[in-house]
């Protein structure tokens, strides 16, 4: 399976790969207080092993289309600067839930405006 990327040039979103779990735990520790008061699974015991149980369950989603998540990083340098994507994809209804987080230090970045990270999505008619 080709995997998908999207980039400007100044941020990079692909798959979180297992190499990523211990620089996304310290993006999530560091965010605990902004992202925690939004995100039920931001909470004061996360654990590394959440951490990679999630780059894990990403992984199967994938391939059985229920969940399309990426790591926000900086195309440069490859720092993970969040994670954004669609998950409990209900494809009989038609649903998904959008989400998105941005690490604490990154949140002060110039990247571009928002509407620069607008990309086309398509599907195909014939999707269920």
């Amino acid at each position: 399976m080709k995997q998908l990327q999207l980039t400007d040039g100044k941020i990079l979103l692909r798959p979180a790969e297992m190499k990523d779990a211990k620089e996304m735990f310290a993006a999530v520790r560091e965010s605990m207080a902004e992202v925690g008061a939004w995100m039920p699974w931001c909470h004061a015991n996360y654990s590394l092993g959440e951490g990679k149980n999630w780059i894990k369950t990403c992984k199967k989603g994938r391939k059985d289309g229920t969940i399309y998540d990426f790591a926000i990083t900086d195309a440069r340098d490859g720092t993970i600067l969040g994670d954004c994507g669609l998950n409990d994809i209900r494809k009989s209804d038609k649903t998904a839930n959008l989400g998105y987080w941005v690490r604490t230090t990154a949140r002060s970045r110039e990247f571009a405006p928002p509407r620069r990270y607008c990309w086309p999505i398509s599907a195909s008619k014939n999707s269920s």
